[in-house]
């Protein structure tokens, strides 16, 4: 359901792309395209029903893997790799990386940052182009990538505490 006006705009939609293929969303307007963008792309939740993306739920089960591994793997910290716009200003995105910690943080007794991200895709991707890594391949390893570049800089600015 669309929230404004309460019109259905996703209704048992069950759709299952297989890794490669490319795939559209035609429709008239108002029937959903952008909504099931939103939800795929995690800035969107659906107002009732379920969602599933790789396995996982949407915000709420990405929070419970999350925790489930910090238990399994009992790390002292847990880093949120937050955007900031090129003035260090937050913007939207940071907002609901916040939002997003936040359910973690609630359920978690260890201690937590959050670590300015900004360039750090870029770093990432100079990285894997002096490593020779191709084009097709930068693309499926670029986010782990930026990851690593996040707890690496983290990691240097608090080495006397670590």
């Amino acid at each position: 359901f669309r929230q404004d006006d309460l019109v259905m705009v996703l209704d048992g939609i069950d759709l299952k792309v297989e890794r490669g293929a490319i795939y559209g969303l035609i429709g008239k307007n108002g029937a959903g395209k952008t909504t099931t963008l939103k939800m795929i792309g995690g800035l969107s939740a659906p107002t009732g029903g379920s969602f599933t993306l790789f396995g996982k739920g949407g915000a709420e089960k990405d929070a419970e893997y999350l925790l489930d591994l910090a238990k399994r793997y009992a790390p002292c910290t847990l880093l949120f790799g937050l955007p900031r716009n090129m003035d260090g200003t937050y913007g939207e995105q940071a907002e609901k990386v916040k939002k997003f910690a936040q359910r973690l943080i609630d359920r978690w007794d260890g201690d937590y940052a959050f670590y300015d991200e900004r360039l750090t895709t870029m770093a990432a991707r100079r990285v894997l182009l002096d490593a020779d890594v191709s084009r097709e391949k930068r693309k499926q390893v670029i986010d782990k990538m930026a990851a690593v570049v996040i707890l690496q800089g983290y990691m240097e600015s608090h080495r006397d505490k670590l």
